[in-house]
């Protein structure tokens, strides 16, 4: 059991460092750059001393959902003042925030708690935890679908007053 707990550990530190390269690219104002850098310090910290943990470490995860939640937050922020985006929706980078802000937004509670249900509740609670990874993979195909500048619309053509 204690190999399973290092393994997932692991898988935690990684899906934390590209979450966190992710938001680190996708800002564009420099002031902003530094949040996610300053978030994987101190996730690192706390993650790595609870790496050899011998139950499941549910505080490194509610400390990235808690630093992903924020980021999501910042990065909708920036696409809504991008004078350069006339609908955010058309942007590949709207899905993919609007999916990880609903997957750690959803399972925060979950990954709080879990470690204080009894063994056979917790099984039950993982419909929680698979409902949002799928409307996660979801929003993510959406995005993936997209073209790469987004579906032109109609009405943008009509959005420039000198023409």
């Amino acid at each position: 059991m204690m190999h399973l707990q290092i393994i997932f550990a692991s898988y935690i530190i990684v899906q934390f460092s590209l979450f966190s390269l992710f938001f680190y690219l996708s800002l564009k104002e420099k002031k902003f750059k530094y949040i996610p850098i300053a978030g994987a310090l101190v996730f690192y910290v706390i993650a790595i001393r609870n790496f050899a943990n011998a139950e499941f470490d549910s505080f490194s995860i509610c400390l990235a959902s808690i630093f992903f939640i924020p980021y999501c937050i910042l990065l909708l922020y920036e696409q809504m003042r991008d004078s350069n985006i006339a609908f955010v929706y058309n942007n590949k980078k709207f899905w993919i925030i609007v999916a990880f802000f609903l997957y750690f937004s959803g399972t925060l509670f979950l990954y709080i708690y879990i470690n204080t249900l009894p063994e056979q509740q917790r099984s039950s609670y993982w419909q929680i935890n698979n409902f949002f990874e799928i409307l996660k993979n979801i929003l993510f195909c959406v995005a993936f679908i997209m073209k790469k500048n987004g579906q032109p619309s109609y009405l943008t053509d009509n959005l420039d007053p000198d023409t």
